[in-house]
């Protein structure tokens, strides 16, 4: 994982690699780093998705949407030297019009912004809150959970991979004194979440009355199998 300058590097192509920007060798380079920086990660998690909305808008046409240039060769375009400044600004104009299609996505039906696994505040927690992670060595379930003091006990999200439907499950928040509290449930449709047939994984929120010194774990349960992932806090 490249770490010579918290500014650039990898760390900053997450929108241009999640919108298909990124050209060899860069995509290599940032897909490696991928594959070790959790952070990274679940910021694509949240963007996936975002390049189908974009379908048919180009660089030209984000930095100059009232008189964009005649069509030019991708090489012609896209010398080396543009790649990091230039990608950095592309990326920065789309996150703009991503950020009015959400606003106005939010103002008409609420938080949904991807499918029906995906919520705003639960990819916000997952990104800047506090983070426990696990996986689970018999079911191959992995989570991670994102959590945050409230003054109604503790907001909690999780991302969950690894489970195939049709199946009913629940986030158990478990306190030090044996307490149980559901945080939230969901139905798991038959393409699953995390898995080949459903690749997406599911990103949900909830809440609990515990504080958050008082959770010592939380358990994902389904219906006919019980715990299928424990996370410690």
């Amino acid at each position: 994982m490249t770490t010579t300058d918290p500014t650039s590097g990898p760390h900053t192509d997450v929108a241009a690699y999640a919108l298909g920007l990124l050209e060899e060798p860069d995509r290599s380079t940032f897909e490696r780093h991928l594959a070790d920086c959790p952070s990274c990660a679940a910021e694509h998690a949240e963007m996936s998705g975002m390049r189908s909305l974009l379908t048919g808008i180009s660089p030209a046409a984000v930095a100059d949407p009232v008189e964009a240039p005649p069509p030019r060769p991708a090489h012609a375009l896209r010398p080396r030297w543009w790649r990091r400044d230039g990608l950095a600004g592309v990326a920065a104009a789309v996150a703009l019009l991503i950020i009015g299609f959400l606003i106005g996505s939010w103002a008409v039906g609420g938080n949904e912004v991807h499918g029906d696994n995906v919520h705003r505040p639960a990819g916000e927690l997952l990104l800047y809150g506090e983070r426990r992670s696990a996986t689970d060595a018999v079911t191959g379930v992995t989570g991670i959970v994102g959590l945050e003091d409230r003054g109604f006990g503790t907001h909690v999200a999780l991302e969950l991979r690894g489970v195939s439907g049709p199946e009913r499950c629940r986030l158990v928040a478990v306190s030090r004194t044996g307490a149980e509290e559901t945080v939230v449930s969901w139905a798991v449709p038959e393409r699953g979440y995390g898995v080949p047939s459903g690749p997406e994984p599911l990103v949900i929120h909830g809440g609990t009355a515990f504080a958050r010194p008082d959770i010592a774990r939380f358990e994902v349960n389904a219906d006919g199998r019980g715990t299928i992932l424990t996370i410690p806090v």
